[in-house]
């Protein structure tokens, strides 16, 4: 016998900055979107109190000191890296992972001669990784992906942290008590429409007939009414597919009101997307633009974005050229910006390029600087070599990130020291 086990990191924000910080345990812990602006993780703790996902950190400042609630600004560095080393323990429990995102992984167990039951191998994963990264877990087990969805959310509840939903009969009580607003893969707007049909229930949605399901909620929701019904439709994606584009783009600060901060700003931008583009082996063919202001001002408000097809490249050089040449297309001097982005589009292999008719040379030599540059950037830590250009003189574009942790495991000066 076969089954889908969905493995969710508790709270993982929140875990990753206690692990490193044993003082906060007990405590209630917050850790904020970019720029400092709305909560993202909490504690269990800080769910007690009331405070709820996606609140803005000013709206709760009192708060905040009544219940010295502990906040912090987003450390994705330290949280890459704490999800490789989750995902790593994971890899020893099955030969299929799919690492669905940053806190979860789907992975198919084997029924053996070794364990009793799913249950118990559950137990064992959850030991493992927690053991292993200091992370913890919960875990659901049910024939399918979207079951194993409900079955990690009762698994949160669960003391063990383990919830197994493969026998039919706990299932057929599960699917009756579970809303159709907290199955994998259905939103508002789909709700409504299954309301229309008398639909409220998991197992009224599972007991729907296919052809029905199909008229009204596509092919999608034709394959979420099988997975209901233990049948698997959606197949584990072992090998994480190449992107079909890369954006970097973050929300200033404060105001922007000059072109040359705007330019420092695109250009960390596009030297950070070609990074990851060259890490996947990929080139590009063509880049996008935009830049915009306070959206929420009631004026002076713009927006615009250019694009434009260039040869496939994956230097640095040439995108910075390309990306300066899109945003003085549509910079506006009369407005104070907000945000820009850079969005390199139509992504293919490396090794799938042709070669060029012109200034082919000179590109070759790009690749060999992008080689040596990233190497020494892999070795001494990101822009320890970076172009002229992207240098930080201003601060007006930088994150606010006001509550920052230290990168514990990937900075030499901020690791842990016993005395």
């Amino acid at each position: 016998m076969q089954a889908i086990a969905l493995i969710d990191c508790n709270n993982f924000y929140v875990s990753c900055e206690r692990l490193f910080q044993p003082k906060l345990n007990g405590r209630p812990v917050v850790v904020l979107s970019n720029n400092d602006g709305c909560v993202v993780s909490r504690s269990q703790e800080a769910k007690d109190i009331g405070i709820p996902m996606g609140i803005p950190l000013f709206q709760i400042k009192d708060t905040v000191q009544k219940h010295n609630i502990a906040v912090y600004s987003s450390n994705y560095t330290l949280y890459g890296d704490m999800s490789s080393r989750v995902h790593d323990a994971i890899s020893h429990f099955s030969n299929e992972v799919e690492n669905y995102s940053i806190d979860e992984a789907f992975v198919t167990l084997e029924a053996n001669q070794y364990s009793n039951s799913f249950h118990n191998t559950g137990i064992e994963i959850k030991t493992a990784v927690k053991k292993w990264s200091g992370i913890p877990t919960s875990i659901g087990i049910a024939p399918t992906k979207t079951l194993a969805k409900i079955a990690g959310d009762i698994a949160k509840k669960n003391p063990h942290g383990v919830f197994d939903l493969t026998d039919a009969a706990l299932r057929e009580r599960v699917l009756e008590k579970t809303d159709i607003i907290d199955i994998w893969g259905i939103n508002t707007r789909t709700a409504k429409k299954l309301h229309a049909l008398g639909i409220y229930t998991a197992q009224q949605l599972r007991d729907l007939d296919l052809k029905a399901a199909r008229k009204s909620l596509t092919v999608v929701g034709a394959r979420i009414v099988q997975e209901l019904q233990g049948v698997p439709c959606l197949s584990l994606e072992l090998v994480k597919p190449k992107k079909q584009s890369i954006c970097c783009s973050r929300s200033f600060a404060g105001e922007v009101k000059t072109f040359g901060e705007m330019a420092e700003a695109l250009i960390n931008f596009v030297s950070t997307a070609a990074e990851k583009m060259r890490k996947q082996n990929l080139v590009t063919n063509a880049v996008s633009v935009f830049i915009e202001t306070n959206r929420f001002k009631e004026k002076d408000v713009y927006a615009n974005s250019a694009t434009m097809k260039v040869n496939p490249t994956d230097s640095t050089r040439e995108l910075i050229s390309y990306g300066l040449r899109l945003m003085r297309s549509i910079y506006r001097p009369a407005y104070g910006y907000r945000k820009v982005g850079v969005i390199l589009l139509g992504l293919q292999p490396v090794d799938g390029e042709t070669r060029r008719l012109f200034n082919d040379n000179l590109y070759l030599r790009d690749r060999d600087l992008m080689n040596t540059l990233d190497a020494i950037n892999e070795k001494y830590g990101r822009q320890t070599v970076r172009f002229g250009l992207s240098a930080k003189r201003y601060v007006n574009w930088k994150m606010n990130r006001n509550f920052l942790s230290p990168n514990f495991t990937t900075a030499m000066d901020q690791i842990l020291q016993v005395r």
